[in-house]
């Protein structure tokens, strides 16, 4: 039986700024770039540093990068809504390679409280998806066997390791998608 939801935040709850920034990059300066977008998620770059060191690869300012990641955080609405409807039935999670800092300008504290039972961000843990080990966290952090959990994310190596676990997961595209291949596994209210 399904007692927990877990979203991926970058691909399902927001459209992301780093396919715009690879957009900035020079081919040669991707490689540096996917590294420095990593060490981000694991925390091991701040956000100033991270801002000044995709400038230094794009060749843009800091003021630059930021107008490009500000505007390029577009809210899926519609999905959130849906969030608010199966909070009322199950446990629901995020669980999101990204950094504190970002997340605390993409949400804030109200609303991750009124979304979300448990938040797992990776720069706070000190691992990223696809490690097994940050859905066994997140399961436990929740309460909750992996077989109880759905994890909803946009790559599919992720989805591939939760399932590893006996986790279920839907690879999300879109949310109209995601209701149709969520029926058999989730409950919606009345209003999805």
């Amino acid at each position: 039986m399904i007692r927990g939801i877990i979203f991926d935040c970058f691909g399902v709850l927001y459209q992301g700024s780093l396919g715009h920034l690879r957009d900035y990059t020079a081919a040669e300066d991707l490689p540096e770039l996917a590294n420095l977008n990593l060490s981000s998620d694991y925390g091991y770059v701040s956000r100033e540093e991270y801002i000044e060191q995709v400038g230094r690869l794009t060749h843009k300012s800091p003021i630059e990068i930021e107008a490009v990641m500000r505007a390029s955080h577009i809210r899926n609405q519609a999905l959130i809504s849906i969030v608010r409807t199966l909070r009322s039935k199950y446990k629901v999670a995020m669980l999101s390679n990204v950094g504190r800092d970002l997340m605390d300008q993409l949400f804030t504290k109200a609303e991750l409280a009124e979304l979300f039972d448990v938040i797992v961000l990776s720069s706070d843990v000190g691992m990223v998806k696809p490690d097994p080990e940050i859905f066994r966290y997140i399961c436990s952090q929740m309460d909750l066997a992996p077989e109880e959990c759905v994890m909803v994310d946009d790559i599919e190596a992720n989805i591939e390791a939760a399932k590893s676990l006996g986790m279920h997961g839907i690879v999300f595209n879109t949310t109209s998608n995601f209701i149709s291949d969520s029926r058999q596994l989730i409950a919606y209210g009345n209003n999805v």
